[in-house]
């Protein structure tokens, strides 16, 4: 701010009478204690500042210029993915720099959904990643003590959003009478606060499992007969017990 620029808030608050004193020097002082700050700024803060206080001093011009510069940094949803190719001081230097284009108001206000979109040359998201960022801004069911909300959560098998039904995978537009089991697996351990299942553990677990399995049928004896253990009689069984 220049001691013009410094005249110009002075004139704008000695009209509306919040100034307590106005003398030779008062711009100088003004333009010097507000020099790193942008003219644009203190005058929209001392519109508001004349509209709630009976005075204003430069502290609350200060401050009110401060809370608005850090409200647009929060309504941009600032999101900074970083250059591999940057050292740490470059990457804290453009850091820095994006924080400032969004408190000077260079960067516009935008939803949180809109600020995590891919780059226009970077490939669209994928999997759990693209039902992350559907899922943003959506409303989360919250489960009921006791019992588990499939829909809290997204579904790993079609993608289905929280919320949303599960669909068929050969045809995502048929939605299914019941959730794919994977996703209330899911659900039960973000109920019970466990991350969720790795698709590669699983895929490994299910490994382990069936050569368990092979391993046991092939140290049974030649001949063995393995009845299911099913609740019914068998005809075998039936011919046993009426002879």
């Amino acid at each position: 701010m220049t001691t013009d620029e410094a005249l110009n808030l002075i004139e704008l608050l000695s009209a509306a009478n919040v100034l307590n004193r106005m003398e030779e020097r008062t711009p100088d002082v003004w333009a010097a204690a507000l020099a790193d700050l942008d003219a644009a700024d203190c005058l929209k803060a001392a519109a508001h500042l004349v509209r709630t206080q009976q005075w204003v001093k430069i502290c609350d011009v200060r401050d009110a210029v401060a809370e608005l510069r850090a409200a647009r940094i929060a309504a941009a949803n600032l999101v900074y993915d970083g250059d591999p190719r940057e050292s740490g001081a470059e990457s804290l230097q453009s850091l820095r720099a994006l924080v400032d284009a969004a408190a000077s108001g260079r960067l516009p206000a935008q939803p949180i959904r809109a600020a995590l979109e891919p780059a226009p040359d970077t490939a669209p998201a994928t999997g759990r990643a693209r039902a992350v960022l559907a899922a943003v801004g959506n409303r989360v069911p919250s489960p009921r003590e006791g019992v588990v909300n499939v829909f809290a959560v997204a579904c790993r098998i079609c993608n289905a959003r929280p919320g949303r039904p599960c669909t068929s995978t050969r045809n995502p537009r048929r939605r299914r009478a019941d959730p794919h089991p994977a996703r209330l697996d899911d659900a039960r351990r973000a109920a019970a606060g466990l991350p969720p299942v790795d698709p590669a553990e699983e895929h490994e677990e299910m490994a382990r499992r069936l050569a368990a399995s092979r391993a046991a049928l092939a140290a049974l004896p030649p001949g063995t007969i393995i009845e299911p253990d099913d609740g019914f009689q068998h005809p075998d069984h039936q011919e046993n017990a009426a002879s």
